[in-house]
């Protein structure tokens, strides 16, 4: 069980998250409430035996909430990617927990469950459902399935829903993507590689980090790839940690190992857990890098359209101002002041609050570092009282002289605000 509360933990907190799963068909359950089928008549004049009352707990069930220290933390979001965990609670004292195909078995009384390490946690049963006590201060809700639940359970298992496949482009979610060339190049170790570029346009209303929005994979050979690093990489290498603004296009890039004598390259991108897009690519004869090289923000100056409905002030911090200057490797910046209040129960920093992005063109800037600026950078990721201010500072590599967008994402509310700044130089 307690692998159970950290495994969901760490989804919960992470949707960067990757599971895989191939759950076994399990045969359908011998009555949700009620008795067996009586048996036949034995033939014979002496009464039948009284058969056993039955566990009003046996069946099969979902978690439906997860409260830790008090918190109850949202299921619906691993629900959307179709991940749903289940308890399954047999008749004869023995049963298992279904995480996405990967069943922990477990046995039970009326009070405990123990798992197959002998930890043991206690349960109540009532109304149809199981609430757990996960043994680190959490608490897990489990509602017995309804027909039809219990029907699709059967059928499909736990296993994650398998979803469209598109060749070459498609929509994924809310983005577009598109591959748009490969070539063959040497890794840092002087192995071969293939480095694959493909666009990723933001068709949803909110910033959107290509890399955390979907998901690049790739094979040969019937086996997954391994990534490749490339010290001296294209500049969009590293486009798919930057935010791209709503209706913006980024170009990106990913690099593999590459057997250069192998088959085929099959390239995905897909969401975590949802449609993909696919690409079959032939080693001996790669397209090459797209005609149009570069930064894809290079074709849209001007700030996100959407900043105009973006407000200027949001609950527990206040977008100071800018300076402009140098970092230790002598590129330009623009370094950016906040002053973040508390407004939490609990000691909190200001990079824990808010999510921040410096966005010109439409797209994120890359962070640096500044020595006039180091304590206030210092400041952003301090823990503070509640109630207590406290001035923090980020610093971002500028790309032009274009104006930038300051733009904020509360965690609890996840409200949007934020502000525009024409740029000086001194």
């Amino acid at each position: 069980m307690k692998k159970l509360a950290s495994v969901l933990l760490a989804l919960l907190l992470a949707l960067s998250l990757c599971a895989c799963g191939g759950g076994q068909k399990e045969p359908a359950a011998a009555g949700q409430s009620g008795t067996a089928a009586p048996a036949g008549q034995s033939g014979t004049t002496a009464p039948a035996a009284p058969a056993a009352a039955k566990n009003p707990a046996v069946g099969y069930y979902k978690l439906t909430k997860y409260v830790e220290n008090g918190e109850e933390q949202g299921l619906s979001a691993l629900e959307e990617y179709g991940m749903v965990f289940y308890l399954v609670l047999e008749e004869n004292g023995t049963g298992y927990m279904d995480m996405t195909g990967e069943k922990s078995n477990l046995k039970w009384d009326d009070t405990t469950f123990t798992d197959d390490d002998g930890v043991s946690s206690a349960y109540t049963y009532a109304n149809d459902e199981i609430i757990l006590s996960d043994g680190q201060g959490g608490e897990m809700t489990y509602t017995r399935l309804t027909d039809a639940e219990l029907a699709y359970y059967n059928e499909h298992g736990s296993a994650l829903p398998e979803g469209e496949s598109f060749e070459g482009e498609g929509t994924l979610g809310g983005y577009y993507v598109r591959f748009v060339g490969a070539e063959a190049v040497q890794d840092d170790d002087g192995k071969s590689a293939i480095r694959i570029w493909y666009d990723f346009t933001n068709l949803s209303d909110e910033i959107a980090a290509p890399w955390l929005a979907v998901y690049m994979s790739a094979q040969q050979n019937g086996e997954d790839l391994d990534y490749a690093y490339l010290s001296d990489d294209v500049p969009e290498s590293s486009n798919s940690s930057f935010g791209v603004a709503p209706q913006y296009t980024a170009r990106c890039t990913q690099t593999f190992a590459l057997d250069p004598d192998g088959g085929p390259v099959s390239a995905r991108i897909s969401e975590y857990f949802g449609d993909a897009v696919t690409c079959e690519l032939d080693p001996n004869a790669l397209p090459g890098a797209p005609e149009d090289d570069g930064p894809a923000w290079e074709a849209d100056p001007g700030l996100p359209a959407y900043m105009a409905g973006v407000p200027e002030t949001g609950e527990g911090v206040e977008i100071l101002g800018f300076d402009t200057g140098t970092d230790w490797d002598d590129e330009t910046v623009v370094i950016v002041h906040f002053r973040y209040t508390n407004t939490s129960n609990d000691d909190n920093s200001f990079f824990s609050a808010f999510t921040s992005y410096v966005m010109q063109d439409g797209f994120g800037l890359e962070s640096s570092l500044c020595d006039d600026f180091s304590d206030e950078q210092d400041n952003a990721t301090t823990e503070i009282a509640p109630g207590e201010s406290i001035d923090c500072a980020c610093v971002y590599l500028l790309r032009t002289e274009d104006p930038i967008a300051v733009v904020l994402k509360n965690f609890s509310t996840e409200e949007y605000f934020g502000r525009t700044f024409e740029l000086s130089f001194d």
